[in-house]
């Protein structure tokens, strides 16, 4: 039996879901199976599967959980590689109601395009079986020792983009494609689809699948040297080589001014001088795709041909002083290596890891963002415990005792057994291949006698310090004795959790009072990109913004008025702009109390030749996307929306406009959708932007994603990562940095 044969059984198996998972399923394998056929007036409802098990489990669901006769046929079907095996369920008199049912059919009775409302926005029981029936209906899964994916056939570019947006809320990235004439979802990276097949329920099989898959990277490696004579493998060792001199040629250029990133995927270019871009990718810590390893080396090479260009033109090093510190360099002065940014009107020195001087033997406290989100216990994205590797990595080679703290949601101050730290630990554990204890509290005997077993290289997690009131209390007296208690532990402090550095909170702020302090590698990458856009940025600058409210985004225009080059605006936002200029908006989102603002900004912007960027067209609905409101978008001028319509996305003539202006820019940053991107009718705005981003970044501009709802959005909609050259892993603290505000957990660090 085929791996794949073996997954859909297992999932075919599962039958302990409550009911509302079982009719997701159900309702996703017609989907993605046929759906509704009208035959002589009537809707047949009719779905093929290649497992017989499949079928079978869809006939015994159909005629359990909602009372129809459904019938299985075999069909036998010939092809070049032998007869194939179709299993079809059919349903004949009840079609009509069990698309009603199901939510094939909506209110209206018109058939939904991509998947039923009640299931995109259920339960995450409901968008795992969404996925299992998905599978099940169209799924693939690759051999072991082949290149690993996991497709979906989709029957549209909806359900497509339903099913990328169904895995984004279990945490995972997948990406929407079109093959020849089908639209397919695919996850390429093979921890990612071990974990998706364990999501689904096929955890036996999600285990067989890894250890064969490993066993064939051996073999499948000693099958390429055996045919590296081939035509093909020849061009493929070639640009290898060629590619690795470029390399090399990049980082004599550079030096050691090389973002992490980039040098570590240039470095495996060096080390693997014969090897693919997949391969690379599986070689990664951690892996990543090809097309992530292709993107990182380009952009390696496109910095290290723009410094070549700069030196040609002027002699850089002639403009460097000792002791300087206002240009976004690496400040010499008293013979200590300090981060030197000035993003704002006083300027940001914080220490790095450099200035706390030999570490072996050291406890050092290091405060981390491990805010994931979970279903249950199960980490559903663990994007933020990647993040701090690089810290925890680089303090554990100098021979330090790491010592972690962080949050997990908002327990207020009190323990809550659901908000441990206990995934974090394990999962932390996995991705260092040691064991890293969890602490029972904080700072008390527990943590105490945790973190005096230690020995050099070791990790010790401590237990959520929002299970502590003091944390973020208000009282600074109350906080400050809290933190000495936590700063007992160690000899030095990391501050490395960039999302809650906007906050003055004990484990963040106060401790660094206690002990020397310095900047972890991704705070320091946090504000060394963002820094980018606000001290001498390469120009044009374009500042796009989106989101739902004028008033939350006040006081980045207000910093950017004098700053930007132009501001492009869309998202609910814009209507308070389009209503500022005497524009109907209709029953779209509008902030009336800050329509004096607004005008003010437009008159300010003319005045200072900032060029202000609003859309020309809309896409209008009869109001939001839920409940019974059907979905019938319509484009509209954006001078003439009906009055009885509610705007909810960018129109096709705004999204090239927006994409041309993004394009034709040195330096962008993005911060907040311009539409419902969660639903696919009102998602192309988002992801005009998103590809003008990538697009950009292909031509050298620098381009940041400020965290929040704008990188999810990229995830969402299947866009790579590494497309742009920073996403922020704090929106909330992105926003405050950009707005030129003073961040504490920031200046406590100087």
């Amino acid at each position: 039996m085929a791996l794949v044969d073996e997954v859909k059984s297992e999932l075919a198996a599962i039958d302990d879901e409550l009911p509302s998972a079982k009719k997701a399923q159900a309702a996703t394998m017609i989907r993605f199976g046929g759906g509704l056929h009208l035959i002589q007036r009537h809707i047949v409802i009719e779905s093929q599967f290649d497992s017989h098990d499949a079928a079978q489990w869809l006939q015994r669901t159909i005629q359990e959980v909602y009372g129809h006769e459904a019938d299985m046929i075999e069909v036998a079907r010939k092809t070049p590689n032998g007869v194939v095996q179709r299993f079809s369920v059919r349903v004949l008199k009840a079609g009509g109601a069990l698309a009603l049912q199901s939510g094939l059919l909506d209110r209206q009775r018109r058939p939904v395009r991509g998947l039923p409302a009640d299931i995109v926005s259920g339960n995450i029981a409901q968008v795992k079986a969404a996925w299992r029936g998905a599978f099940l209906a169209h799924g693939d899964l690759s051999d072991p020792g082949k290149a690993s994916y996991l497709e979906i056939i989709c029957p549209g570019s909806e359900a497509a983009l339903a099913l990328v947006g169904a895995a984004r809320r279990l945490g995972i990235t997948a990406k929407a494609r079109q093959v020849r004439s089908s639209e397919r979802v695919t996850l390429r990276d093979p921890d990612v689809i071990e974990r998706m097949l364990t999501l689904m329920g096929a955890t036996r099989t999600a285990r067989e699948w890894s250890g064969k898959r490993n066993d064939g990277e051996s073999r499948g490696k000693a099958n390429r040297l055996a045919n590296f004579d081939d035509a093909n493998m020849r061009r493929s060792a070639k640009a290898a080589v060629e590619a690795s001199e470029k390399v090399q040629k990049a980082f004599k250029i550079l030096g050691d001014d090389v973002p992490e990133n980039l040098r570590a995927a240039g470095q495996l270019r060096l080390d693997h001088r014969d090897a693919s871009l997949e391969e690379l990718g599986r070689l990664a810590d951690p892996p990543v795709t090809k097309d992530a390893i292709a993107g990182r080396i380009r952009r390696l090479l496109q910095l290290a041909n723009k410094v070549q260009k700069q030196r040609a033109e002027s002699d850089a090093h002639d403009n460097i002083t000792v002791g300087a510190v206002d240009d976004g360099k690496q400040s010499v002065a008293g013979g200590r290596s300090t981060l030197v940014m000035a993003p704002q009107q006083e300027r940001i020195s914080m220490k790095t890891l450099k200035d706390l001087g030999n570490l072996q033997g050291k406890h050092v406290l290091v405060r981390a963002d491990f805010n994931v989100p979970l279903d249950g216990t199960t980490i559903t994205d663990d994007g933020r415990i990647k993040a701090a590797l690089p810290t925890i990595k680089a303090l554990r080679e100098q021979g330090a005792k790491v010592i972690l703290m962080a949050h997990l949601g908002r327990p207020k101050g009190k323990v809550v057994p659901e908000l441990s730290l206990a995934p974090v630990a394990a999962r932390l554990g996995k991705l260092l291949g040691i064991e890293v204890p969890l602490a029972a509290d904080t700072y008390g005997e527990d943590a105490q006698a945790k973190v005096a077993a230690m020995n050099n290289g070791d990790v010790v997690l401590l237990q959520n310090v929002r299970f502590n009131p003091e944390e973020t209390s208000k009282d600074e007296a109350e906080r400050s004795a809290y933190a000495k208690k936590i700063a007992a532990l160690g000899d030095v402090f990391v501050s490395d959790g960039f999302g809650v550095v906007h906050r003055a909170q004990g484990s963040n702020y106060d401790v660094a009072a206690d002990l020397p302090a310095a900047a972890g590698l991704l705070v320091e990458k946090e504000v060394t990109a963002l820094s980018k856009a606000t001290v001498n940025p390469e120009r044009p600058l374009t500042v796009v913004l989106g989101g739902s409210k004028v008033s939350d985004k006040l006081g980045v225009i207000e910093n950017l008025l004098d700053k930007a080059n132009r501001l492009v605006i869309g998202g609910g936002m814009v209507f308070t702009f389009l209503k500022a200029k005497g524009y109907e908006v209709g029953t779209s989102l509008l902030e009336e109390d800050q329509l004096d603002k607004v005008k003010d900004y437009i008159a300010t912007a003319e005045k200072n030749g900032v060029e202000l960027v609003l859309p020309t067209d809309i896409v209008v609905n009869a109001g939001f996307p839920a409940g019974d409101t059907p979905v019938a978008p319509e484009v509209v001028p954006a001078d003439a929306m009906p009055a009885d319509k509610m705007g909810l996305d960018i129109g096709p003539d705004s999204q090239k406009l927006f994409h041309d202006k993004i394009v034709d820019s040195k330096t962008v940053v993005w911060n907040g959708p311009m539409g419902v991107f969660e639903v696919p009718e009102f998602a192309a705005g988002t992801r005009a932007v998103a590809q003008g981003l990538v697009d950009a970044t292909a031509a050298g501009a620098f381009t940041i994603v400020g965290g929040g709802d704008s990188a999810s959005a990229v995830r969402n909609l299947g866009f790579p990562e590494d497309g742009f050259s920073h996403i922020s892993t704090g929106g909330g603290a992105s926003l405050e940095f950009l707005e030129g505000k003073t961040l504490p957990g920031l200046k406590v660090l100087d």
